[in-house]
């Protein structure tokens, strides 16, 4: 009894000292605790906040695209529209535009009818090395419309063109050679470029070169050759040329 006592006792004494040191047992926490950094597949919600649908891009269209577009529009007599995209391309420095734009300058379609714009179009194809622009161009010049009246100019576009091989600019260069307008009076220069444009078919040009070959003017009279050019002229209904081969008809 005695020493089932005293072993309490020192039990009680053994606890104790156990308290009084604080080794005392802890559980481990075992609890998932949230971490403090991000995920790194969900994105911060500044980043989400910067990151802004791309505007989309409008798709380019080409210059010629543009000019062929004019030409359907101005083909279907939707001339307001053709203008617009005449002038896209025209400004962007495509010379068919150009001209196509002064075209509608000069007809009042789609545009109001304007001269000076018709001739600063025409121009900007001119010098771009466009034919008909160059021959357009040299007419306004003679009949002073859109700029001043200027011979010399005449010339330059008129020549210009006729260079390049276009018959009606040949042709008027001929005319101009022949009366001496804008040029010295030259009757050879006159049958070379009436030739020209006669030889492309030219009726007015074989007509005017028939009635130098009739007259004699300026090279020797020759009814054979009068004859052939103003037959090929009146073959197209020339009625000048018509009634001038009856007269060569007549002499021979």
């Amino acid at each position: 009894m005695i020493k089932h006592r005293f072993l309490l006792f020192l039990l009680t004494l053994y606890s104790a000292a156990l308290t009084q040191s604080g080794c005392t047992t802890t559980r481990p926490n075992t609890s998932t605790t949230k971490s403090s950094t991000p995920s790194l597949s969900t994105p911060p919600s500044s980043a989400l906040a910067k990151k802004k649908a791309a505007p989309a891009k409008e798709k380019a269209v080409s210059v010629e695209t543009l000019y062929k577009q004019g030409i359907e529009y101005y083909e279907n007599n939707y001339f307001i529209q053709a203008a617009l995209k005449f002038r896209k391309a025209a400004e962007q420095g495509h010379a068919d535009a150009q001209f196509k734009l002064a075209t509608l300058y000069y007809d009042g379609k789609g545009v109001s009818r304007d001269a000076a714009q018709t001739a600063q179009w025409y121009r900007k194809a001119a010098e771009q090395g466009h034919a008909d622009a160059q021959f357009k161009l040299a007419s306004m010049y003679y009949d002073g419309k859109g700029v001043s009246r200027d011979p010399a100019q005449t010339v330059h576009w008129y020549r210009k063109a006729a260079e390049q091989g276009h018959a009606d600019a040949q042709r008027f260069l001929g005319a101009l050679y022949f009366v001496g307008s804008g040029v010295p009076q030259d009757y050879s220069q006159a049958k070379h470029w009436y030739r020209k444009a006669a030889e492309q078919g030219h009726a007015e040009a074989q007509l005017s070169l028939g009635m130098m070959y009739f007259n004699g003017t300026g090279i020797p009279l020759d009814l054979q050759q009068a004859k052939k050019w103003l037959s090929l002229a009146a073959e197209q209904g020339n009625q000048d040329a018509i009634a001038a081969r009856e007269k060569v008809a007549n002499i021979q």
